[in-house]
């Protein structure tokens, strides 16, 4: 993915001189940069990440301009469960009799890493003069991730079975998928749907 990531960028850059863009720019940044989002009886903390972008701009009439370009960021986000949090899910065995399946995480958190890429379509209008101009520029911008990695662990996982007909607990049959587990860990991957955002900016150019 960063390969193709990095053929994005040269592409870019390539038809940016061809084109003839008047202003060609390459940033470097880095920060706190992830998903945000609410995660239900938890909590979700972003890292650093940083990204690397490659825009231009092509001026059109009296200060007016099209900016366009591609953005390659590196997301990532932590999320944590406090304490002991506990879950219930209805379930069937394979006797065909009913069961609550009960899941309690003890020291849960997992990290979420996105490689994605933005496109940015944006009209600017800047100042005319030597020196210091001020810049507006507002649009949209193009959301285009690839898969996210999920790293999770817990200090310790018990899964327990109640079956409400005969009010009974089943907690120590790990063939059958209860008992407890300590030190667990996981790795996982999922796939974002591509995304779109309005955008608008200003400030100063030198």
């Amino acid at each position: 993915m960063i390969r193709k990531i990095a053929a994005l960028i040269l592409c870019f850059t390539a038809i940016a001189g061809l084109a003839g863009a008047q202003e060609l720019g390459v940033g470097l940044d880095g920060g706190l940069q992830g998903m945000r989002y609410t995660l239900q009886n938890g909590q979700t903390k972003l890292l650093p990440g940083g990204s690397l972008d490659v825009d231009y701009t092509f001026r059109i009439h009296n200060g007016l301009g099209l900016l366009t370009g591609i953005t390659a960021g590196l997301y990532r986000t932590r999320a944590t469960l406090p304490g002991s949090t506990a879950f219930a899910y209805p379930q069937v065995d394979d006797q065909g009799s009913a069961f609550l399946y009960n899941v309690r995480l003890s020291g849960y958190q997992e990290t979420q890493r996105t490689l994605a890429v933005t496109i940015p379509v944006l009209l600017q209008y800047r100042t005319d003069g030597d020196g210091v101009q001020w810049y507006i520029d507002a649009g949209g911008k193009l959301f285009l991730p690839a898969n996210t990695n999920i790293q999770a662990s817990t200090q310790q996982v018990s899964l327990s079975g109640y079956y409400p007909n005969y009010d009974l607990v089943v907690s120590d049959l790990p063939k059958h998928g209860f008992g407890t587990v300590n030190g667990w860990k996981s790795s996982s991957t999922t796939q974002l749907k591509p995304g779109a955002a309005l955008s608008a900016g200003t400030g100063l150019s030198f």
